[in-house]
């Protein structure tokens, strides 16, 4: 893997994993969507097309709830990470 794709990919893992935290989503459930949307087990599997769609997916699901809501989920995810 070059390393400008490797950027790429680790830059849609992180905004995908920001997107299901904002969610409030489990593991298992984005790995449910993963196997639904492209019969694969993990996003580790999928193309960079494939992890675009996704993320446009995540944030779709994203724009449809309160913004008080996501800015309280924002909130607490912040508080995790320092932990």
């Amino acid at each position: 893997m070059k390393q400008q794709d490797a950027i790429k990919f680790w830059e849609l893992k992180h905004a995908i994993d920001d997107e299901v935290a904002i969610l409030g989503w489990s593991v298992t459930a984005c790995r449910n969507v993963i196997n639904k949307r492209y019969q694969k087990r993990s996003r580790l599997l999928l193309s960079d097309e494939q992890l675009e769609d996704l993320l446009a997916y995540l944030q779709g699901l994203n724009a449809g709830t309160d913004a008080q809501e996501l800015a309280a989920r924002k909130e607490k995810r912040r508080k995790r990470r320092r932990k």
